[in-house]
């Protein structure tokens, strides 16, 4: 018996009748999208490695950078993912009850908006502030992110290079 604040004795039974029980079949239910949880958050780990190493790209070539990564930075990066996350899991909830189809065609769809988002963000990151030439290919197209999201304007030193 476990007591609580008020002097009741919650026992077991609640926690083995109820509460476990619950998790198991919520856990049971979202098991074949565990992958692509596991993609996601993967991706979304390879995006912040890749922009710290941008922030130590961008602090070579300018001094007033800091050259770290922020709590703010990896906080923002941490809720994309949990956002990212749900959203695999509401497509995957209304594929099984509402279309109720078992190959995850919505589930696949969201999650390889996803990973598409995630990779062009990766190779922008990658492609910033970098001097080799297949990153300077790269920059006609993508988007330069040091001076975005560095305040700091690289076009300048990277002409001199």
């Amino acid at each position: 018996m476990i007591p609580n604040q008020t002097g009741i004795y919650l026992t077991n039974d609640i926690l083995n009748k109820y509460i476990i029980p619950l998790a198991l079949s919520v856990l049971t239910f979202y098991q074949p999208i565990m992958i692509f949880l596991a993609l996601a958050a993967g991706l979304t780990f390879a995006d912040c490695y890749f922009a710290w190493r941008l922030s130590i790209r961008v602090k070579k070539l300018n001094k007033k950078s800091k050259g770290k990564l922020s709590s703010h930075k990896i906080r923002r990066a941490t809720c994309n993912l949990f956002e990212a996350m749900l959203l695999i899991l509401a497509a995957y909830a209304i594929d099984k009850i509402i279309i109720q189809i078992d190959d995850m065609f919505l589930t696949r769809i969201v999650t390889g908006a996803y990973a598409i988002r995630q990779l062009i963000s990766c190779l922008e990151n990658a492609s910033s502030a970098n001097g080799n030439k297949w990153a300077r290919l790269a920059q006609k197209i993508l988007v330069d992110k040091s001076s975005r999201h560095y305040d700091v304007d690289l076009n300048d030193k990277q002409d001199d290079k």
